[in-house]
């Protein structure tokens, strides 16, 4: 699956980046992250593995999620202290069946670089 420049998630617009740094992934580079969601901009942070693109698209699940949850009334549901992990196990278990079942392009992932 390649990673797309942009992602249409209930009407709302979302540049993806792919980055080549962990820091860079967190706008403000305090944390190493491997993606992260900036509500206000519409962006996708991911970082660019570099020999895991599976791992990119795990990413991207994630924070599809993320604005999902964001956009709907899921968010209040599920405490704050366990959301990572919820939205983790989503995104692996997303990826996973579809990567199973030959849904992702060719049955393996081929990430999308803006070089």
């Amino acid at each position: 699956m390649k990673i797309p420049k942009r992602l249409n998630i209930f009407s709302t617009m979302y540049d993806v980046v792919m980055v080549d740094k962990l820091n860079d992934v967190d706008v403000d580079g305090e944390k190493y992250l491997w993606g992260s969601i900036l509500y206000d901009d519409c962006e996708i942070r991911i970082y660019k593995a570099k020999d895991n693109s599976a791992r990119d698209v795990q990413t991207l699940f994630h924070e599809m999620i993320h604005a999902i949850m964001n956009k709907t009334t899921i968010e209040k549901y599920i405490s704050e202290k366990y959301r990572e992990d919820f939205i983790d196990v989503l995104a692996t278990g997303l990826f996973d069946t579809l990567e199973r079942n030959g849904l992702l392009a060719d049955g393996h992932c081929e990430a999308k670089t803006d070089s």
